[in-house]
């Protein structure tokens, strides 16, 4: 397909993307009748119209052969070595006509009839049934699993109300979510599931599609009489070379063969996670094996990275178990070289008791436990209970990525432009990737970009090797962006800086500090610290170094350049009584050797991170006792703090010098000095720490976390504050027209009630 040059790059994306890649038809396709995109998982990208980064610019291309071998589904073993006798009976029967090697279906080459691509592509659906029905002579216990649909028109059902018009999409049958659901029931009846949660499981008509039952996609495109597969995992992204499938009939009887008859599995299902039923408010709840115990979801508590067609893809969930008791269930797929976040969270605990003295281990081991959600089960997904599922040896059947050549995804390769690109730059969910720092023209601040190759051969092109995880979390808490109650913040707040003060010092960084995965939990009255999966020890030395930015916390190594040897009075009033809280503040600290200079993140990236949750807190809540009486003053400050984008040279001003005016509550007014002096005191705390730049100690000033709580947590603030329950203002910054470009799953985790929630 040659794409007009006059057409944008998303609408080149959606003419040659590759199933379930583009989520909307492209409208040049009723033009071009020479090409047909057919998808199995229409949902994969939900905000292709807004930015195309999640993609990758280059990916795999294999041989036909490769990837009957690696990825094609196997025939079901009684029409091994069949296909010469299904194609003999094509043959007799007229569909196929091996003289003119034309198909009946197709007595033109596609380019060459009507321009209404729906029409031209509508008798595969009537060729597909044809080669089962040839299939089905041979051995009429042949039952199909799946059943192509052609239709340009109809929107297959998606998890979250796909909208989208496909040329075509596999239907899977009964029959083959029947053997999927088979293993769940036994375990939910051995735990003792209620029969009417049984009955409830399978609401057949609406499976289609359904993201989280999804571990792959597989799929065709075809250009005239060019067919090509593809495959898309989350960590792989290929296609073949094109045959042509007038031609090489054997080849489509073969594809069509596999496709039909294969286990919903081998199709990429996932047997583990399956449909349930829909709540009061029409929503899908699922039954989730992990290891050998089914939880049953409640709620979504966040989903917006499994968008992007490649990375972690992580989903939560909240869960009952058998018991009626509620849990937190974490669904991702992570690369080989990344720890689970179980062995994260033993290892951080483990470094915390030896970074102690012998006397205060346990205290210092318990001080932080007690303020981390706790993994109560995890395992590895394992594809029929045998393998662990793994995006390269079990979905790709170990096929050796070096045989591949690296091809262009869509032609001519455009980058997106600045004000197109997610927050963050995100090219997937995977934060992780590698980033240099690039100085802004229009700025002087440095913003850090993906690394640029300078030729194909040194490109990156997406083969990681992932493997499937889970994790059940014991507590089920409020995050501070839900929580209303602003003394209860201030609580999990202080909680969180006393877990970090002996977190840092036995030489670990969270670097995903956020109101999202920051909680108060109401029964126990304390702060805890989730979402472990990218922390870190300080002397680890792995490329996963640097985390991107999320909008409202600049806890980028940029930040400590910036204000390098840079002084800041501190406030030097009468000494703060701190409010009554547990005492890990006298558990004598460990000893840490630096990170290496200069772009690692450390303890000080966390601790203003922290920061800037306080004050997305007190801007973006409002005192319906008393209101805010300039709320022009407040939105325009949130739209210059928090306005999506990261070359924001007023965030570092701001934390220089916090000045709110009078956009604030009246109840809220006790937090303004508060703020100021944390600011002061961690402004300071960086510049110590760059005294001897370029050698950087980040806790060159080691009472820093302690300051930071007695600037807020104070018995006059918190007994000002405790009765203030706030409303969230649902006007987003980077919603208001002229702010910035929205983005396609923001970090900012939206509250409950708003329009899309997106933390726990």
């Amino acid at each position: 397909m040659n794409p007009n040059k006059n057409t944008t790059a998303t609408e080149q994306l959606r003419a040659s993307t590759p199933p379930s890649l583009a989520s909307v038809q492209s409208p040049e396709i009723l033009a071009r009748p020479s090409s047909a995109t057919f998808r199995t998982d229409p949902k994969l990208l939900d905000k292709v119209n807004e930015s195309v980064s999640g993609l990758p610019e280059f990916i795999s291309e294999i041989s036909v052969d490769d990837y009957f071998k690696h990825v094609l589904p196997p025939l079901p073993i009684h029409l091994e070595n069949k296909v010469e006798e299904v194609c003999n009976i094509l043959n007799q029967n007229g569909t196929y006509n091996p003289t003119t090697q034309r198909w009946r279906q197709f007595p033109q080459d596609p380019k060459d009839q009507s321009p209404d691509e729906p029409k031209v592509f509508l008798p595969l659906a009537e060729l597909f049934d044809a080669i089962v029905q040839a299939a089905q002579q041979l051995d009429p216990q042949l039952e199909p699993n799946f059943k192509l649909v052609v239709d340009g028109y109809v929107a297959p059902i998606s998890e979250r109300g796909n909208d989208s018009h496909p040329d075509g999409f596999f239907k899977i049958t009964d029959k083959a979510l029947s053997e999927m659901r088979k293993k769940c029931e036994v375990l939910m009846k051995k735990e003792g599931w209620e029969d009417d949660i049984l009955k409830l499981m399978w609401n057949m008509s609406r499976i289609l599609a359904l993201d989280p039952c999804r571990r792959f996609t597989l799929g065709f495109t075809i250009e005239d009489r060019g067919f090509r597969l593809w495959i898309l995992n989350r960590g792989t992204l290929l296609k073949t070379q094109a045959f042509d499938f007038m031609k090489d009939h054997r080849k489509l009887v073969t594809v069509f063969l596999s496709f039909a008859f294969s286990s919903a599995e081998n199709m990429g299902w996932d047997p583990t996670i399956t449909f349930s039923h829909r709540d009061s408010e029409n929503r899908r709840q699922y039954n989730i094996i992990v290891k050998e115990r089914v939880y049953k979801t409640v709620k979504t508590l966040s989903d917006y990275s499994a968008d992007n067609p490649l990375g972690r893809a992580t989903r939560v969930w909240k869960v009952q178990d058998a018991q009626g008791k509620t849990r937190v269930l974490k669904d991702l797929w992570l690369k080989h070289d990344r720890l689970e976040e179980h062995q994260i969270y033993e290892n951080i605990l483990k470094d915390v008791e030896n970074s102690a003295k012998p006397e205060h281990r346990e205290k210092a081991r318990n001080a932080v436990a007690v303020r981390l959600l706790t993994p109560l089960e995890h395992c590895r997904v394992k594809v029929s209970g045998i393998a662990d599922d793994d995006t390269n040896l079990v979905i790709l059947r170990g096929y050796d990525m070096k045989n591949a050549q690296t091809t262009p995804l869509m032609s001519p390769s455009k980058p997106n432009p600045p004000k197109k690109q997610s927050i963050g730059f995100s090219f997937s969910d995977d934060q992780d990737a590698e980033f240099v720092t690039e100085a802004s023209q229009d700025s002087g601040l440095q913003v850090p970009q993906r690394v640029v190759h300078n030729s194909l051969q040194e490109t990156e092109i997406p083969n990681d090797q992932r493997y499937h995880y889970r994790i059940v979390f014991q507590e089920y808490a409020t995050t501070i962006y839900d929580e209303r109650n602003l003394a209860n913040i201030l609580t999990a707040i202080t909680d969180v800086l006393l877990a970090l003060r002996l977190i840092h010092f036995a030489g670990w960084v969270h670097r995903d500090i956020s109101g999202g995965n920051l909680y108060y939990h109401k029964e126990r009255k304390i702060g805890l610290i989730g979402d472990l999966e990218y922390a870190k020890k300080v002397d680890d030395q792995s490329r996963h170094n640097v985390r991107t930015v999320c909008p409202f916390s600049l806890r980028r190594p940029t930040i400590t350049v910036l204000i390098y040897h840079v002084g800041y009075p501190l406030f030097h009033g009468a000494p703060l009584e701190l409010y009554e809280r547990p005492d890990p503040m006298d558990i004598p600290l460990g000893v840490v050797t630096p990170a290496p200079p200069p772009f690692n993140h450390n303890a000080l990236h966390d601790i203003e991170s922290v920061w800037w949750v306080l004050v997305y807190t007190i801007l973006f809540n409002e005192d319906p006792a008393g209101p805010s009486q300039n709320t022009s003053d407040r939105q325009q400050l949130m739209n210059e703090l928090f306005d999506g984008q990261m070359k924001n040279n007023l965030r570092l001003s701001f934390l220089r010098d916090p000045q709110f005016g009078t956009c604030l509550p009246s109840s809220f007014s006790p937090l303004e000095p508060a703020l100021q002096e944390y600011a002061r005191r961690l402004t300071a705390a960086f510049s110590a720490a760059e005294k001897d730049y370029p050698i950087i100690q980040p806790l060159a000033s080691p009472q820093i976390h302690g300051d930071c709580i007695r600037a807020f947590y104070t018995k006059p603030i918190i007994e000002a504050i405790t009765s203030v329950e706030m409303t969230y203002v649902k006007i987003r910054a980077q919603d208001v027209p002229g702010s910035g470009q929205k983005r396609s799953g923001n970090h900012l985790g939206e509250p409950e009630g708003s329009q899309k929630k997106k933390s726990r």
